[in-house]
């Protein structure tokens, strides 16, 4: 499942996907940085994520690996790229893209808190501007 990231996220894509619960790893073949969930205690199945860039913009890209791969005479990869738990983890993705873009940065944080002071924030006034 693809999952576009948006240019306006306030924080790195790797950071991101890291509050999301994902842990990261190198590919030992490509050198490429992925990220993992695990759904249990089980090495396997799991959450596997890595991103794209298509156009110049960041994509994720989600599957579930059901087990580990067997690498004989070529790969044999047992993953998921539909299914309803897949559906599920997108949307949780894409609600928390949401909420990270309508989230106030630390700087507009403080310019809300300069332009109310602090007897108005103390007792949940508004001060005319």
């Amino acid at each position: 499942m693809i999952i576009p990231l948006p240019d306006n996220m306030p924080i790195h894509f790797v950071n991101f996907i890291r509050q999301l619960g994902y842990a990261s790893f190198t590919h030992f073949k490509t050198g490429q940085i992925n990220f993992q969930k695990r759904l249990s205690q089980d090495l396997y199945p799991r959450f596997h994520i890595y991103i794209d860039e298509r156009n110049g913009k960041k994509l994720i890209n989600l599957h579930l690996d059901q087990k580990k791969p067997t690498y004989i005479q070529g790969q044999a990869h047992m993953a998921e790229y539909e299914s309803e738990i897949l559906r599920q983890e997108k949307i949780k993705i894409e609600k928390a893209i949401a909420d990270i873009i309508k989230k106030p940065t630390q700087e507009e944080e403080k310019q809300k808190n300069r332009k109310e002071g602090f007897f108005s924030r103390l007792f949940n006034t508004k001060k005319d501007t």
